[in-house]
């Protein structure tokens, strides 16, 4: 498991990409419009979801075979809850605080 560095990092490299994505993605996308036919931009937008969608799919059976085959797992700094029972908590935390 990667120590806290080294997830600080991971995390403020995805805060980076993150952000370029929401300032980059509408000027190529108005720009694009501007220079070609619009509904050739929608089109193509619309075929590039496939690749994408494939590619985050990989990403995470690649992440699920490293975990399955011992690696390390995230759940030695945030150990999953289940849904409701984390909710519980929440909720009587909350209602002890008041």
């Amino acid at each position: 498991m990667p120590d806290r560095g080294h997830l600080h990092r991971i995390h403020t490299l995805d805060s980076i990409v993150e952000e370029l994505t929401f300032v980059v993605t509408p000027l190529l996308g108005t720009a694009a419009m501007a220079l070609i036919d619009p509904r050739r931009v929608i089109a193509a937008g619309a075929l590039l979801l496939l690749p994408a969608v494939l590619g985050v799919l990989a990403i995470l059976r690649a992440l699920r075979a490293v975990q399955d085959d011992g690696g390390s797992s995230s759940d030695q700094v945030y150990p999953r809850r289940p849904v409701a029972r984390a909710a519980r908590m929440r909720s009587s935390t909350l209602a002890r605080s008041r």
